[in-house]
């Protein structure tokens, strides 16, 4: 999965998500796709789920590459988790 984005025009939009509804998508879209918090921690890179826990609960946004990787895991397209209707 490769993605060609404006950096400026991403970093900007990414930050202006809520925490909530973005943990919330994330969440749902990785028990669609089977996986615990574990597993995808460690695909991540990470040696416990507390950073999966984080930003499914919303205290914590994703960097835009954990993004992209998330989306990979979880068989989805980025824009479901960043576009929110106006």
């Amino acid at each position: 999965m490769t993605f060609i984005l404006k950096r400026y025009n991403i970093d900007t939009h990414i930050n202006k998500i809520p925490y909530m509804i973005l943990g919330k998508k994330l969440r749902r879209a990785r028990i669609v796709a089977g996986l615990t918090q574990n597993e995808i921690a460690k695909k991540l890179g990470h040696k416990n789920s507390t950073y999966i826990c984080n930003v499914e609960a919303g205290r914590k946004n994703p960097k835009l590459y954990n993004l992209a990787k998330l989306c990979k895991y979880y068989d989805v397209e980025l824009g479901e988790f960043i576009l929110f209707p106006q």
